[in-house]
């Protein structure tokens, strides 16, 4: 059954890789792990895809799995370059080795990777992960500007001075979710301006759910 769930995954069977992502079988993990001493690009990226997710409920061989996940964003191939750098994220709590190697991808010139750096840190981050965090807030990539707001308006805890300039700064970007994750990083400081553009947002008629949860953070009722 695995060699058919590997095979199926080897050609872009996203069924076939949540499958194996969810058995928390040793030999799911031993198979996976084999795949990176594989000559062929797609087999060294789906074992690295497997592993990033795999045993999620109960983190296991999470060193080892980290281990794999430099090796692979140091590999030649982009597509395994990018697997290595999810492994790094979805292990970045579980291992402090994971969290330096992701960090040192902030500047990798593939937004993917830059993707999994600022998906990778939040909640917890130390000061590295935070002043990556802020960097990628300015990110030439929307996607990755957009989510490195949201992680560091919404999951980091710290309140700095530096923190809400990165914030600020966001509140004339040109992409309106952007614009919006720096409203409510803002907010949820309670900084003098954010929230004030926070406010006027709930007195209208186009607030988001977005809105909502950031009100309810606050104690705030909705009219």
């Amino acid at each position: 059954m695995l060699d058919e769930l590997f095979a199926a995954a080897v050609t872009g069977d996203e069924k076939a890789v949540k499958q194996l992502q969810l058995d928390d079988r040793d030999a799911v993990y031993l198979r996976a792990a084999s795949l990176y001493s594989s000559a062929v690009m797609e087999e060294r990226a789906t074992g690295l895809v497997v592993l990033s997710q795999w045993s999620s409920r109960a983190p296991r061989f999470v060193e080892e799995r980290v281990a794999l996940g430099i090796r692979g964003v140091m590999d030649p191939e982009i597509d395994v370059v990018r697997a290595g750098a999810w492994v790094l994220s979805h292990l970045n709590f579980d291992s402090d080795l994971g969290e330096a190697a992701l960090i040192g991808l902030r500047d990798f010139s593939d937004a993917e990777v830059r993707l999994a750096v600022a998906n990778g840190l939040g909640m917890g981050a130390r000061e590295a992960g935070v002043e990556t965090l802020v960097l990628l807030t300015r990110d030439v990539d929307d996607t990755v500007r957009d989510w490195a707001t949201f992680v560091l308006g919404q999951f980091v805890e710290a309140d700095t001075a530096e923190i809400r300039e990165a914030l600020r700064a966001r509140l004339a970007d040109p992409t309106e979710a952007v614009r919006l994750e720096a409203i409510w990083g803002l907010a949820r400081r309670r900084d003098a301006e954010g929230l004030a553009i926070f406010l006027a947002r709930l007195a209208g008629d186009e607030w988001v759910s977005g809105d909502r949860d950031v009100a309810e953070y606050l104690g705030l009722e909705l009219g």
